[in-house]
């Protein structure tokens, strides 16, 4: 038998330097998912429903406080304002892109408005830079939820990298994965208390440095588990080395769509800001009713018939 490593012998395992990450990729899934979209921080979290509760942490939502948020979207993107004990308040959208109006945001703001949170809705981006401007007019934090916009992009920058926290979903997403999500930032404020929002103290050990949060590091956070599955982020980086080629393709096949569905009086194909690049999660189209003289779900029945 050999001498154990206690008394001198060689270890069992050894782990050198080089070896594979967490997930068993050669670098974190975070690491690369931060580098992809151009922002310092990043936090993988379980779904995308969990990146949104974080962030609101992260940006202090508390009970009483407001969250202005699009009428039109997912029930993420509202229910994580009541996990934070806040109060949703509903704000119109632009009727050409379908997300956020800049013009509503500016007349539902009121002292206990805490953030602004968009939606980029089908992955076209919300018009986020506008709305950074009156957060940070009204000192309010954004938080874009782009669960279906990864890859796409706001006057040549990143989706990720422009809103002060941005959230991501990867089930059946753009970067596509069985779960999971992940959570970006340029403040490290953030990055930390979003941390504590849902992860383990082994986790929260390495992430949170700031010496008024490290007290709640030992007791696990704010007692939420958010933290992904590693098989998840192992498909995640994996479908990331293909991200933009992918995303290519779905603008390419999305374009010939456009100009097809163009010809037809009556179908209206998805407007696209000339500042942005959407990538398409759904395409959709509005139907005029009046025109065809069909119901519209009588012309849906119709197409699945179809096949």
């Amino acid at each position: 038998m050999s001498k154990l490593a206690l008394l001198g012998g060689q270890k069992t395992i050894v782990r050198d330097a080089n070896s594979p990450k967490k997930g068993g990729n050669p670098e974190s899934f975070e690491d690369a998912f931060a580098r992809y979209v151009d922002a310092k921080y990043a936090l993988p979290v379980s779904s995308g429903q969990t990146a949104l509760n974080a962030a609101l942490a992260a940006a202090g939502v508390g009970p009483g406080d407001e969250v202005i948020v699009v009428s039109f979207t997912w029930l993420a993107s509202v229910s994580c304002v009541l996990h934070n004990n806040a109060i949703p308040i509903f704000v119109d959208i632009d009727d050409e892109t379908f997300t956020m109006d800049p013009k509503d945001v500016k007349r539902k703001i009121t002292e206990r408005t805490k953030v602004i949170l968009p939606v980029d809705i089908y992955g076209h981006p919300a018009p986020v830079v506008e709305l950074k401007q009156i957060a940070e007019k009204n000192n309010l934090v954004l938080v874009e939820d782009a669960a279906q916009a990864t890859g796409a992009q706001i006057n040549g920058e990143m989706v990720g990298s422009v809103a002060h926290i941005t959230t991501f979903s990867f089930a059946g997403k753009p970067l596509s994965s069985s779960s999971g999500g992940v959570l970006t930032t340029n403040s490290q404020e953030f990055y930390e208390r979003a941390a504590l929002a849902g992860q383990h103290p082994s986790m929260l050990s390495q992430i949170v440095t700031t010496p008024e949060l490290r007290k709640y590091v030992a007791t696990g956070g704010y007692g939420d588990n958010h933290r992904p599955d590693g098989h998840a982020l192992t498909l995640a980086y994996e479908n990331l080395k293909t991200m933009d080629e992918n995303t290519d393709a779905r603008i390419e096949n999305a374009n010939f769509l456009t100009s097809e569905l163009s010809k037809i009086p009556g179908i209206t194909p998805p407007y696209v800001k000339p500042e942005v690049r959407h990538v398409y999660h759904m395409y959709t189209c509005l139907y005029d009713e009046n025109h065809f003289g069909v119901p519209r779900d009588k012309f849906v029945a119709a197409l699945n018939a179809e096949g």
